[in-house]
C-alpha cells in the first residue's frame, strides 16, 4: 500500500466456505477487479492467501 496510497477498494461480495474465505472486490475507479482466497488453518487463522487481479 505504500506504493499506491491512493488506492481504495470496494467490496463486491464474499463467500465463506469450510476452511476458506473468498473475497471479490475492485478498485474504486472500477479499473481493476480482484479475487482473494484466504485459506484458514484449524485454528481459524489465515495460513495462505492467493490473489488474482483481472
Amino acid at each position: 500500500m505504500q506504493l499506491y496510497p491512493h488506492y481504495r477498494f470496494l467490496l463486491k461480495r464474499f463467500q465463506v466456505e469450510e476452511n476458506r474465505i473468498v473475497v471479490y472486490y475492485m478498485t474504486d475507479d472500477r479499473q481493476t477487479h480482484c479475487i482473494s482466497k484466504l485459506h484458514l488453518n484449524s485454528a481459524g487463522l489465515i495460513e495462505r492467501m492467493e490473489v488474482v487481479y483481472i
